[in-house]
């Protein structure tokens, strides 16, 4: 009840990165659309990796 109930959720991972939840058992996570936190994080990742590589 408390994941429906967020405005937004995503899960993490090194082969995902971040990974929006938009819906959970057929029901929204906030608007149903991944969130501004979720989007910038996979942002700041991405470039970090692109930085970093060799």
């Amino acid at each position: 009840d408390e994941a429906r109930a967020a405005d937004e959720a995503f899960i993490t991972s090194a082969s995902t990165f971040v990974m929006p939840v938009v819906e959970i058992e057929g029901g929204p996570v906030g608007d149903g659309r991944p969130g501004p936190v979720a989007r910038r994080l996979r942002d700041i990742y991405i470039d970090e990796a692109r930085r970093s590589a060799i």
